[in-house]
């Protein structure tokens, strides 16, 4: 007997990785096209980086970190957040402003596995600072109160080798507004790193945002949320609340010192955003910015009332991604940010976001036809070409092709009846072939009008077992109430139990024969029963679990025959029938006489 998985590994060999590449050689595409990019999470689950599906708004877990720890005090969160596909590194800190805050770590999502990049990032920078050393003016105080908990990260590939950029700041909290003793401050610094992406070998500090003092408005970009450079226009971009504070590099990596806080290199992403009241800001998240695998810029925020700057997660009602360019933000491109189950994703969980997700996963791979309908590929049995295969994304996580799934892209089963949807980000999937052919699934048969499997795929993951077995068996249909009490030979089984009660065929014949609009429990005996036939005489075993409703109905149906049996008749106006019974008659007629557009179930009379 041949296996499916033997055929798969003839058929499909995996791919040599480049030594070197960019961004975009990496970071493929997805369907249909955007991909996804990696977001550290905040308050909804603990030390957890994930990824943001650009085409659907669905944010799903990845990882979790256990090396950073409770016990120093650290929050439950991650910020800095950025990666190299080359790699296949994910960098992360802790989320907190603290001078005890300098480590890197990082998350290799093809070993999954996590490591300790650096220890004492600030080390490599020669901290505590000399100002006339590195050239910076002389008002630095307070040595000993920086941290790089909250501060951003950015990464890219040069012909110098691997740069990684990280902001420092000094510790204090901004949401506090009578910290008005302490001048803040933020520097962002520069790192070469190994060429495994394991470790950074020297630092350096490139951009002096600036001090302020009073504490910034809300509206200040110097209280920035990321930071993003990028290898093919030069641009370093500094995102806080809703504004980008740009500046266009000749060289990448160079020095750059700006001018502190130069309004006239700000530009507002709000206003050309949704289309939403100006009263209302960005603020959540300060804004995160990422940067898709076609180099598309991305911003990745909460929406929230303008209000008391104290006041935080009362007023948050959207969280999103959107693309942006020189001419603002790209309103076709807003996404509202979902859990996997569909549920809003909360504002105050977005913490960092990172440059792409390689869209590395695939599914398939075969629909062959089933001559003995075990559900196993037998030598022998081939492949069935031509039949149109549709690639969902499962909004809701829950499996199923419902209303609310998005269709991504179609394909058509080639010759040997092969099929393959590839360059997939992580995320949840339906696949749906279109046939009106006996599905097989060891041992049971389904038919219906378009069969459906579902695969929940991580970074890079294949699942090659989303396989379609086909067979063909002569369908006996359904048959109505008229037919069965006509027909009592053609009945599957001699007795039917309705409650603790079996009647014999002669006895629900008799019943069924007194069904009319005087006693609806007499009408409703005789649609259950007859849906209980059709099940048992063939429908039950072809159709599987795409007959499962009607089975409930039944069921239904049974106990509300249980339930008023002593309280016979049952009229019309009784609120027993308009309101429990009613419906269920109304759908168990419907299927006695084929009409549901079940191809399993078609009308036989």
């Amino acid at each position: 007997m041949k296996r499916l998985a033997f055929l798969i590994t003839l058929l499909l060999l995996p791919a040599a990785r480049p030594a070197t590449a960019e961004i975009g050689d990496l970071c493929q595409p997805g369907y249909p096209g955007h991909g996804a990019v990696w977001l550290a999470q905040g308050y909804l689950v603990p030390k957890g980086i994930a990824s943001v599906n650009l085409d659907t708004g669905t944010v799903s877990l990845i990882t979790q970190s256990p090396l950073v720890l409770q016990g120093d005090g650290s929050p439950d969160e991650l910020n800095s957040v950025t990666s190299d596909p080359v790699n296949t590194l994910t960098y992360y800190t802790r989320n907190a402003r603290s001078s005890t805050n300098r480590s890197l770590y990082a998350y290799d999502w093809v070993s999954d596995t996590h490591m300790l990049v650096e220890g004492d990032v600030l080390a490599l920078i020669g901290y505590p600072f000399d100002p006339p050393a590195i050239g910076y003016d002389t008002t630095f105080v307070d040595q000993v109160n920086w941290g790089i908990g909250s501060a951003a990260a950015s990464l890219i590939r040069t012909p110098d080798g691997i740069k990684f950029y990280m902001g420092i700041e000094r510790a204090m909290n901004p949401h506090l507004l009578n910290q008005t003793s302490k001048t803040r401050r933020t520097l962002i610094m520069e790192f070469d790193v190994a060429a495994d992406g394991k470790s950074l070998t020297a630092g350096r500090i490139v951009a002096d945002i600036g001090e302020y003092n009073p504490l910034p408005q809300r509206s200040d970009p110097r209280d920035y949320g990321d930071i993003l450079i990028t290898p093919n226009d030069g641009l370093f971009a500094i995102v806080g609340n809703h504004f980008l504070f740009p500046d266009t590099l000749t060289t990448v990596p160079a020095a750059y010192v700006p001018t502190p806080y130069d309004p006239s290199v700000v530009s507002d992403l709000y206003f050309n955003a949704v289309g939403n009241d100006p009263s209302e800001q960005f603020f959540g998240a300060y804004g995160q910015a990422a940067r898709s695998w076609d180099d598309k810029y991305w911003l990745l925020d909460a929406l929230v009332d303008f209000g008391d700057p104290n006041e935080f997660g009362d007023n948050i009602y959207v969280s999103f991604a959107q693309s942006w360019d020189s001419n603002g933000l790209d309103p076709s491109t807003f996404r509202e940010l979902t859990l996997e189950d569909g549920s809003p994703f909360p504002g105050l969980s977005i913490n960092d976001a990172g440059d792409c997700v390689p869209a590395t996963a695939q599914l398939g791979v075969l629909v062959w036809l089933d001559d003995n309908l075990d559900g196993i590929f037998d030598a022998g049995e081939s492949g069935v070409p031509g039949l149109t295969t549709e690639l969902y994304a499962d909004v809701n996580g829950d499996g199923l092709l419902d209303a609310g799934d998005i269709l991504l892209t179609s394909t058509s089963t080639a010759d040997g009846g092969l099929y393959l949807f590839d360059k997939l980000p992580p995320g949840n999937y339906v696949v749906k072939v279109t046939t009106t052919a006996t599905l097989s699934t060891n041992g049971s048969t389904v038919i219906a009008d378009g069969h459906t499997r579902f695969s929940s795929l991580g970074i890079g993951e294949s699942d090659l077992t989303v396989n379609y077995g086909l067979g063909y068996v002569t369908l006996t249909g359904v048959r109505t109430p008229g037919y069965w009490k006509n027909h009592p030979d053609a009945w599957p089984v001699d007795q039917i139990t309705i409650g603790n009660q079996a009647y014999t065929r002669a006895q629900a014949i008799e019943i069924m024969n007194k069904a009319t609009r005087k006693n609806m429990w007499a009408l409703m005996f005789a649609h259950v029963v007859s849906a209980e036939l059709n099940l048992l005489n063939g429908v039950l075993a072809y159709c599987g679990s795409d007959i499962d409703h009607i089975v409930q109905w039944v069921a239904g149906g049974k106990d509300w025959l249980a339930a008023y049996q002593d309280q016979q008749p049952v009229r019309a106006n009784q609120s027993a029938w308009t309101d429990e019974a009613e419906i269920i008659k109304n759908t168990l007629d419907a299927f006695n006489n084929g009409e549901l557009s079940l191809a399993c179930a078609p009308a036989a009379d």
